[in-house]
């Protein structure tokens, strides 16, 4: 039998505080009136208000302190009364009770407040993951943007450095500002992992491998007051992951561990296989800011397990967003977690949280386990020349990054055909297809993107090549559909040798 704290209104002296605690439960609190209870009850917090006042506006206050403080009340009245709608904030019960029935009540009171509270719980995670999907979606339009001017940035500033030469006063200059863009493209990396748009290069990894090189990498970077230990699974456990992005999953997470510890303490490293439920997504027995994206399957859970301060309930809330840190300005720059967070989202799994002030911390990464064997495309078989003589249809809706990379690989020795959306790489392809041997295509562009443009030309030739290219996508199933079409993907921003040594590696793998 669950125990109730009652808040107890009445203005006489009678027998009720004896028979509530006959039967188990306890007055925390006692005022004459609703007004003196709502302002009281922040300092007595309790489970239910019990009083023997009924009318129209103590029924008004019940429902205010429903919605205030989430608590159901009981109401003792003189005759008998239903309830007219079962999910209403109160219990009647006739003041010529009998314990049995008075304990019922309180029982049925006592369900209601449960409920109550777990669809506030409810209703906080999905306005959580709302905010965090608002945020995601902003910050990721943002890098796709800027991820394209990078791009253009990056090419000028390489194409530059092999126009003007090693005694050039200039090279210098153009060293420093392609240096400057590659950095600034790692910030828009870490912007999409949070915005879940990154795009990834699946494989087929043992996750206790991965695990193992983390934690072999980080012993060492953890200080001589903590220690690390690794719990690893007897039996291989092959998920289809990127390796370096989970990878830099377990090291912020590790890194947060260490931080949190500054007295020393140790952190322990263990995960198993486990089976989600439609009970466990419908009833939300994870919990944790990323809860409403619960899925059931079968996952593989690897817990990190600190020592350390511990983390409050407020900040518990925060700490997936971009740029939130509680290590003051200037130490962190408040990304870890928030890239965490988007790149298990990506992967379709999600991560809870167990902590309290003063108890450690416990952050269980969730990875779903693949159920059937999909198609991963090769890796290129090998470096090849960057020059050419192909001709190659490129679709780009950036004017800038177009007239880049036209300059650049025409430089090469490559044809090139330009188009601005989906539906001028069509026209254009359907004028040229005897002389196409390659299209570059951007996933997002107006009219048609990229996806379409493919599906449209492969269904009648299947012998031109493809080569796929994004600052991010909103759609989930990229990587799935890559793999699925054995087709590549170059993320921007990139290097003009890396996109030459691609262009030429997926040509010179034509049959």
């Amino acid at each position: 039998m669950e125990n109730a704290r009652i808040f107890l209104i009445t203005k006489r002296i009678n027998t009720l505080p004896g028979i509530i605690n006959a039967l188990g439960h306890e007055v925390v609190a006692q005022a004459d009136n609703f007004v003196d209870c709502i302002k009281t009850l922040p300092a007595d917090p309790c489970d239910i208000v019990i009083t023997e006042d009924f009318n129209e506006t103590a029924q008004k206050y019940s429902y205010q302190i429903h919605e205030q403080f989430g608590l159901p009340t009981i109401f003792i009245t003189e005759g008998s009364f239903a309830q007219k709608d079962v999910t209403e904030p109160f219990v009647f019960v006739q003041s010529e009770f009998s314990e049995s029935d008075f304990q019922k009540s309180i029982e049925l009171a006592l369900y209601k407040g449960r409920m109550e509270r777990k669809l506030r719980e409810s209703e906080d995670q999905l306005r959580q993951s709302q905010r965090l999907e608002s945020i995601g979606r902003f910050a990721g339009g943002i890098a796709h943007e800027f991820n394209s001017l990078l791009t253009v940035i990056i090419g000028y500033a390489k194409y530059g450095q092999q126009q003007v030469g090693e005694k050039s006063p200039v090279l210098e200059t153009l060293i420093e500002i392609h240096e400057t863009a590659r950095t600034a493209a790692l910030l828009t990396k870490q912007i999409l992992a949070f915005s879940s748009n990154q795009i990834f290069s699946i494989r087929q990894v043992d996750i206790g491998d991965v695990l193992s090189k983390v934690v072999g990498f980080m012993r060492p970077l953890m200080g001589e007051t903590v220690e690390i230990n690794l719990v690893k699974h007897s039996d291989s456990v092959l998920l289809h992951i990127d390796e370096s992005q989970i990878e830099q999953v377990f090291f912020n997470l590790l890194t947060n561990a260490r931080d949190a510890m500054n007295k020393g303490g140790r952190v322990v490293v263990q995960y198993k296989i486990t089976t989600l439920s439609e009970d466990d997504s419908r009833n939300r027995r994870i919990v944790g800011p990323t809860a409403s994206f619960i899925q059931p399957g079968q996952y593989v859970c690897v817990a990190i397990a600190d020592q350390g301060v511990g983390i409050a309930p407020e900040v518990q809330e925060k700490i997936f967003e971009p740029f939130f840190t509680t290590k003051g300005h200037g130490v962190a720059s408040g990304l870890g977690l928030s890239v965490a967070y988007g790149i298990v989202r990506q992967h379709k799994g999600f991560i809870d949280v167990k902590s309290s002030p003063g108890q450690g911390a416990t952050f269980e990464v969730y990875l779903p386990v693949p159920q059937v064997d999909v198609k991963l495309p090769d890796e290129p078989a090998g470096q090849f020349g960057t020059k050419g003589h192909e001709t190659i249809l490129i679709a780009e809706d950036t004017d800038l990054l177009k007239k880049m990379l036209k300059t650049i690989l025409s430089d090469m020795g490559y044809t090139i055909l330009l188009a601005g959306d989906g539906d001028e790489a069509l026209k254009m392809y359907a004028q040229y297809h005897n002389d196409i041997r390659l299209i570059l295509l951007d996933m997002v562009m107006p009219k048609k993107g990229g996806r379409q443009v493919y599906e449209e030309i492969a269904e009648k030739n299947n012998r031109v090549k493809f080569l796929f290219t994004s600052g991010y996508t909103s759609d989930d199933d990229i990587v799935e559909f890559a793999q699925k079409e054995g087709v590549q993907i170059i993320p921007k921003p990139y290097d003009p040798d890396e996109l030459a040594s691609k262009i030429r590696s997926i040509l010179d793998g034509a049959s």
